[in-house]
């Protein structure tokens, strides 16, 4: 399910992007060459911040539920 999150969310980043750049384009600011940098630019920075989020937020809370140890109804800790 979260991968399915993940690729969602990368592909707004993409056609935000593209879209983005297309308007940049279409008022003059930019150049068609700019554009494909742009949207390489965008998608590059978003797959990274994902990753980074991934790495820290969403993995390491598992990695500390996993590591939190329980606690039966009689109060005795378990492995």
């Amino acid at each position: 399910m979260y991968d399915l999150i993940k690729a969602i969310a990368l592909g707004a980043v993409r056609n935000g992007a593209a879209l983005a750049g297309g308007w940049l384009v279409a008022h003059g600011v930019a150049s068609g060459a700019d554009e494909q940098s742009f949207v390489g630019s965008v998608c590059f920075l978003a797959a990274l911040g994902f990753t980074a989020w991934d790495k820290l937020v969403v993995k390491g809370k598992i990695a500390a539920a996993v590591a939190t140890p329980t606690v039966s109804a009689d109060g005795a800790k378990g492995a």
